[in-house]
């Protein structure tokens, strides 16, 4: 007994994706830095409130997306310059960037374009300051969070 064969046919698909994520980045020699100050650079003087601004460096953003971001500030003292042993308030202080002041109180959220060249952020104390200083080291952790829209 002869068995015969009949010829077939078939088709597939191959489907080639390649997908590109998105990505934005800090920019600028602010990026991941500490800043220590002496007493006297920090403090107003009695005539000058807040106190003397400081320049912390630059920042910016680095993106393939197009349009525009949203930094947030947040930090671990609210704003605040505070002893890391007893935790006494030295003083508040603001930020300053984009010529808008970060505190606080306000602005701890701004609409940035997401490729935004490195410009810089300032600092300075405000408000009341301790009259009687404790010695030590006064400190506040500041964190940038920056979201696409």
């Amino acid at each position: 007994m002869t068995q015969f064969v009949s010829a077939g046919e078939d088709k597939t698909s191959i489907q080639l994706n390649v997908v590109s994520p998105g990505y934005v980045k800090f920019s600028g020699t602010v990026v991941d830095t500490s800043h220590y100050f002496s007493e006297v650079q920090v403090k107003p003087s009695s005539s000058q409130k807040p106190g003397p601004t400081i320049s912390l460096g630059t920042l910016g953003l680095n993106s393939n997306v197009s349009g525009d971001c949203t930094l947030n500030f947040s930090t671990d003292n609210n704003f605040g310059l505070r002893h890391v042993s007893s935790n006494t308030k030295l003083s508040d202080y603001l930020l300053n960037y984009r010529n808008k002041n970060i505190s606080g109180k306000q602005n701890k959220k701004m609409s940035v374009p997401c490729n935004y060249k490195p410009e810089k952020i300032k600092f300075n104390t405000t408000g009341q300051y301790l009259a009687e200083v404790e010695p030590g080291m006064y400190s506040d952790t500041v964190r940038v969070e920056v979201v696409t829209q």
